[in-house]
């Protein structure tokens, strides 16, 4: 009898123990602190400005977007050819602990393709969970419209 009540206890705490672990890393929680958080961004190659036509350089390889951590930081990078004359800033906004990044495309476009970099760094946020989105924005190249606000990566990151 007493063998049988250790054997359940047991299998209580390890079922609890277990439960409460995989509840505390598998779920969709996110946590953390922005109030101190700030933003900078380097855009080398041709998005630099509106008449990068000086850095043409086809052929140089695309890098998908990619956001890792560093101590407090999160950095977002990509690198890509385009459309010449086109100029790319970023900016960002917090809803909750959704992190949205967003790259900002202007000018009117040249009949060229040319190659740029585009890194922004997240500083000072608290430990925690975040969601971050990457959204591909601004104006159309041909028309100069506003082009539709359009996802391109989302990564939950894990800080400190």
């Amino acid at each position: 009898m007493r063998k049988m009540a250790f054997l359940l206890l047991t299998g209580l705490f390890v079922l609890v123990y277990f439960g409460f672990y995989i509840y505390n890393n598998g779920n969709d929680t996110y946590y953390g602190s922005v109030e101190n958080v700030s933003f900078s961004y380097d855009v080398s190659g041709c998005a630099k400005t509106d008449r990068g036509m000086g850095t043409k350089s086809f052929g140089d390889r695309d890098v998908e977007p990619t956001i890792y951590v560093k101590g407090d930081e999160v950095v977002y990078y990509r690198a890509l050819n385009h459309m010449c004359c086109r100029k790319v800033d970023l900016y960002y906004d917090v809803e909750g602990m959704e992190i949205n990044i967003y790259e900002n495309w202007t000018g009117t476009g040249c009949k060229c393709i040319c190659f740029s970099e585009i890194e922004g760094k997240l500083k000072g946020l608290g430990k925690g969970k975040y969601r971050i989105n990457v959204y591909e924005a601004g104006t159309e190249p041909a028309s100069g419209k506003d082009m539709e606000k359009k996802l391109i990566f989302k990564s939950d990151v894990k800080v400190g």
